[in-house]
């Protein structure tokens, strides 16, 4: 009875604890980076807070699909205030930006755009190339990192032994 119930507990445990893959692959798979080629400036008139009108701007540039990062400049004695988009001009452009902008929160906000220069941000491959291409081996002998590779299972055959005996 006892080589039963060890076994039974055993059997559970371990199925317990796997884990699938198969939500993460799927995360993966539907959010993709946008690279930003250009960066906009609008004035947007209409923001009360930075907070909560900041929020509901970024959400809305996000979900057009081509926008990598919203910056936004509040400040209170200013009627209008600056946003900066950064973009894949391939993907969307600054005029469904304005119309976005415009129809957010029952058409609070009006944006006026001021400029559009080419981004210089990188995306995450070109840093990891640059990185790698860039590092030498000098460049780690004075970096402290505390890892731990090593971990290892706790004895389960002598955690079960206890709870039986």
């Amino acid at each position: 009875m006892k080589n039963f119930f060890f076994v039974f507990l055993t059997a559970s445990v371990l199925t317990g604890c796997s884990h699938s893959d198969v939500e993460s692959t799927t995360e993966q798979n539907t959010e993709q980076a946008v690279n930003a080629t250009h960066m906009a400036t609008f004035d947007v008139e209409g923001m009360m807070c930075q907070k909560g009108c900041g929020a509901i701007l970024r959400k809305g540039l996000y979900e057009t699909g081509g926008v990598s990062e919203v910056v936004v400049n509040f400040n209170e004695e200013k009627t209008s205030n600056e946003i900066k988009v950064y973009f894949d001009k391939s993907i969307t452009n600054t005029s469904d930006m304005i119309n976005v902008i415009g129809g957010l929160a029952k058409n609070r906000y009006t944006a006026k755009l001021v400029k559009v220069t080419e981004s210089t941000i990188k995306t995450v491959e070109e840093k990891e190339e640059h990185a790698i291409s860039g590092v030498e081996l000098n460049d780690f002998t004075n970096r402290k990192e505390v890892s731990s590779n090593n971990f290892s299972f706790p004895d389960l055959t002598r955690i079960f032994n206890g709870l039986i005996n």
